[in-house]
């Protein structure tokens, strides 16, 4: 009989696992679940606060350089429709994401504004459109950024 036992094969990671949660006590039997799942839910990521949603992100702060400038140029393109209508330009935003906010509309204004000077090398006339086809704000190089009701 003993050498029926020295040649079975040891019981794999999860009948070891078993073996060892059915040892332990009622009480960690019952933590180990709510352990679990408090770890799970603290893996989740949180939104950072500057997203609306899958479709626009409300940038934090104005771009400062090139790079961050076309990024930001780039992001808004690939969510919005940016049009070039002579020498003016028409940038209207998606339903999905779209902030409600007053600030967080000034806040996505300015920093388009801000971007498109530092690509073009110059300030042009801008208008941002709600999804709906509302203007929400205007860019000119004259008074810059202004919202409208």
């Amino acid at each position: 009989m003993e050498a029926v036992l020295a040649t079975a094969e040891p019981p794999g990671i999860i009948g070891r696992s078993l073996a060892w949660y059915g040892s332990q006590t009622p009480l960690v039997r019952r933590l180990i679940p709510v352990i679990a799942a408090l770890l799970l839910f603290a893996l989740i990521p949180v939104d950072s606060g500057n997203s609306t949603g899958a479709g626009v992100s409300v940038p934090r702060r104005t771009p400062e350089t090139r790079i961050a400038a076309e990024s930001l140029l780039a992001q808004t393109q690939s969510t919005a429709t940016v049009e070039m209508i002579g020498e003016e330009v028409v940038v209207t935003y998606p339903i999905l994401g779209f902030p409600t906010a007053e600030s967080d509309r000034e806040r996505l204004a300015v920093a388009y504004a801000a971007a498109d000077a530092i690509v073009e090398g110059r300030r042009r006339t801008i208008y941002f459109y709600t999804p709906q086809g509302n203007v929400f704000a205007k860019s000119d190089s004259v008074v810059g950024v202004t919202l409208r009701q």
